[in-house]
């Protein structure tokens, strides 16, 4: 590095108002230097993946000890395009971290059902998969692709994805989860 010169500055991926405030993070939407990912703004060299999203929403969870779960997740996944708000935000039911400022689903979690994606907790792929088949009312196109997205992003086949949904601990929905990935395994449209 030449003298007096200052050593070049690398900004997170996605800024959020911990980064920049919002009229400098508008400016470099503006310039093209960035676009809005999520509640943050990504930089135009970075790609759209599951890390980037992540981070992009994790302000809340991070700040509370959540979990990114449901349709949040599958965002995160790139299992759908459309964020959907409120997040689904999620603490696992032994007793973690509870606040009163955001809605929080209390709900059961084993450490495989979750995976860490852009400094925040995620739920895995599979175990996405099993909440949108389990607490979807009525699958519509956007669920089935989801949860086919979700299921085929891991290493499991659909007579595995099947056997995990039946091993796991009573739920609610879970016999309409277990219908639904038998339908995908036999090749069926689940409903």
């Amino acid at each position: 590095m030449p003298p007096g010169s200052l050593p070049a500055v690398r900004l997170p991926s996605v800024l959020d108002s911990a980064d920049l405030p919002l009229a400098e993070r508008c400016a470099v939407r503006l310039d093209g230097d960035g676009f809005v990912l999520g509640d943050g703004i990504i930089a135009a060299d970075e790609p759209d993946g599951p890390v980037q999203r992540a981070a992009s929403v994790a302000a809340d969870a991070r700040r509370y000890g959540l979990v990114l779960g449901g349709w949040t997740a599958a965002w995160v996944h790139v299992a759908t395009d459309r964020l959907r708000r409120p997040l689904d935000l999620q603490t696992d039911s032994d007793g973690g971290a509870r606040t009163k400022l955001l809605p929080v689903r209390q709900v059961a979690l084993s450490p495989r059902d979750v995976c860490e994606l852009g400094g925040v907790a995620v739920t895995s792929p599979l175990r996405t998969a099993l909440d949108l088949a389990r607490l979807e009312v009525r699958l519509t196109d956007e669920s089935r692709s989801a949860i086919a997205h979700l299921v085929g992003s891991t290493r499991v086949t659909w007579p595995q994805a099947v056997a995990a949904v039946a091993a796991t601990p009573a739920a609610a929905g879970k016999v309409r989860a277990i219908a639904r990935f038998r339908a995908f395994r036999d090749g069926e449209t689940p409903g």
